[in-house]
């Protein structure tokens, strides 16, 4: 679950933040002629700057670029299996002069909706014999603080964690320089209540991990069914601890049903 909301965060941001980013490394005369035609010339421009090998990003009604608020009506990415994750109305609320200091300021990063059949694939069609790669942040071209991440409703692919189900996301981000933050809040929105809550940092350079994880959950929830718990009991549990991930070592208390 803890890698799960970070690889929704970090979709999230690379998806509607990255495009700042990618306009603060390009002169504004490469698109100050045409920042008008918002589905024209910008929403190519954006895809491009996001699309790569074995991915494919389409933006429509897209507006607001060069403005302190930016919209668009949905959003696709695909790799070489097709779709894997839709976002509809999005928006970003974001303070164009910090771009000046190469920082992507943003007040509040949102979604009414996210569909996520599945998780990207590896874009490698060898026999899965790849080494282990350490654990790392995303390195970005600029600094990236979200004030707030909202999404309504994110539907999740069976593949995801073994079964259908429908999560609200809240929370805060930062990123710069190989070091995150980040804040998040999942509520379980289609089932039995569950709510599970991460307070976590990690850098690059010392590999050092601080970590909170909080997990409340009735019966029959998702992570009693993740993990094929006997019965599929209610569960409280938290995760606490801060050190090098070479020697990390955590506190652990969990109670089912009630029961420690």
């Amino acid at each position: 679950m803890r890698d799960l909301a970070y690889r929704l965060v970090v979709a999230l941001t690379l998806v509607l933040a990255v495009p700042l980013a990618a306009l603060a490394q390009d002169s504004a005369a490469e698109i100050s002629q045409e920042v008008e035609d918002d589905r024209g010339f910008i929403t190519r421009f954006l895809e491009e700057k996001l699309s790569g090998a074995g991915r494919q990003v389409v933006i429509e009604g897209f507006r607001g670029a060069l403005s302190s608020r930016a919209t668009f009506d949905r959003m696709t990415i695909a790799d070489d299996d097709g779709i894997w994750i839709t976002l509809e109305n999005g928006a970003m609320q974001w303070t164009r002069s910090a771009l000046l200091a190469r920082r992507v300021e943003i007040d509040e990063l949102s979604a009414e909706r996210i569909i996520l059949p599945r998780l990207p694939g590896t874009g490698d069609s060898a026999a899965p014999q790849a080494e282990a790669r350490e654990f790392s942040l995303p390195q970005l071209p600029v600094g990236v603080n979200i004030d707030r991440i909202a999404v309504g409703r994110v539907e999740l692919g069976q593949p995801i964690i073994g079964q259908e189900a429908v999560i609200a996301i809240d929370g805060a981000m930062n990123l710069s320089g190989g070091e995150g933050e980040t804040k998040l809040t999942i509520n379980r929105v289609d089932g039995p209540r569950g709510e599970f809550v991460l307070d976590a940092g990690f850098s690059n350079e010392t590999r050092v991990l601080r970590l909170d994880l909080r997990l409340d959950e009735d019966r029959d929830g998702l992570f009693a069914n993740a993990v094929k718990l006997h019965d599929r009991p209610a569960v409280r549990a938290e995760i606490t601890g801060e050190g090098p991930m070479s020697d990390f070592t955590a506190d652990l208390q969990l109670a089912t049903d009630g029961q420690p």
